[in-house]
C-alpha cells in the first residue's frame, strides 16, 4: 500500500532544500531543548561538600548556603539536580554537593 505514487516531485532542488531545511530546524530545536533543561556546571564556580545532619532537609541546607542573589527555590532545585536527588529525601550522613558563587 504505497500512497506516494500519486505525488510527483516537480522541482528536485526545491524538494531537497525543503528536506534539508526541515532537518536543520529539527536538529536545532532538539539541541536547544537538551541544553535548556540541564544544569550547566559553568553556572557555579564552587561546590561545598557537606554531610547531612539529623533533621536536615534540602530546603534547610539551601537556606544555610543561600547568598541572597537569586531565588532560594532555584538553589533547592540545583542542589537536587547536582546530587541526582529525585524525591527530596536525604538521609543523615549522606554527602551532598552544594553549589555556591553563582
Amino acid at each position: 500500500m504505497i500512497i506516494f505514487n500519486k505525488y510527483k516531485v516537480v522541482n528536485m532542488f526545491r524538494f531537497k532544500s525543503f528536506v534539508i531545511l526541515t532537518l536543520v530546524i529539527i536538529l536545532i530545536f532538539t539541541l536547544y531543548n537538551l541544553n535548556a533543561f540541564s544544569l550547566n556546571k559553568e553556572d557555579y564556580s564552587n561546590y561545598i561538600e557537606i554531610f547531612v545532619k539529623e533533621g536536615d532537609t534540602i530546603w534547610d541546607i539551601a537556606k544555610r548556603y543561600h547568598n541572597g542573589n537569586n531565588d532560594i527555590r532555584q538553589l533547592v532545585y540545583d542542589i537536587s539536580a547536582v546530587n541526582d536527588i529525585k524525591d527530596s529525601v536525604i538521609h543523615p550522613g549522606e554527602k551532598i554537593l552544594v553549589p555556591v558563587d553563582k
